[in-house]
């Protein structure tokens, strides 16, 4: 199956397009660090979309991390290399 990778997948954007890319097939690595709630206290937390998109769609999967960690983008991007489209 076709990877798909969204950075920021639960904030608004990226939670519309991980369930457009779901609702088309594909297998949807999201990328995540939920820094809204850092900035803005627990009100405004992505917590509970990241739990809903989880819930909903089985093709989707999360990963917390920041994207300027080079290392551990490298290891997800080393992990689903071959499928990413």
């Amino acid at each position: 199956m076709s990877v798909v990778i969204v950075t920021g997948s639960t904030g608004l954007v990226g939670s519309e397009t991980v369930k457009f890319f779901c609702g088309k097939g594909f297998d949807v690595i999201g990328i995540d660090n939920n820094l809204r709630k850092f900035f803005f206290g627990s009100d405004g937390s992505t917590t509970w979309m990241k739990n809903k998109l989880l819930k909903n769609y089985k093709n989707f999967e999360n990963f917390n991390i920041d994207i300027r960690n080079v290392n551990k983008l490298k290891k997800i991007f080393q992990k689903f290399q071959k499928n990413i489209s």
